[in-house]
């Protein structure tokens, strides 16, 4: 009904994509050169966000925030680092994009 509006993001030698559906593994990377999948990770069940690529304390992350939640995965690996989680239906409709805060920002 309402389409779709996620951008994919180029992480080194990766593409990270929000592919919806089913929430275990809705956040995807796939080789920048060839198309190979690489991981799959929790990402939520719908969003119009896209991934953000974040360093918290010198540790990569890709953040996505999703109707379930923000949650952190691994680059490298997909890996589930962190995930906030709130009432999907007390929260704000999931298109905000995650943004870093800029040095000196608490």
């Amino acid at each position: 009904m309402w389409g779709f509006s996620s951008s994919p993001l180029v992480v080194g030698e990766r593409v990270v994509v929000f592919a919806g559906g089913d929430g275990e593994r809705s956040l995807r990377a796939y080789a920048a050169g060839t198309g190979e999948p690489l991981w799959n990770s929790p990402g939520g069940t719908d969003s119009y966000s896209s991934p953000q690529d974040f360093e918290l304390e010198d540790q990569a992350q890709i953040l996505f925030f999703a109707r379930d939640g923000l949650s952190a995965v691994d680059p490298a690996s997909g890996e589930l680092l962190w995930r906030f989680t709130q009432d999907a239906h007390a929260m704000l409709p999931p298109c905000l994009q995650p943004t870093p805060p800029a040095p000196g920002d608490s």
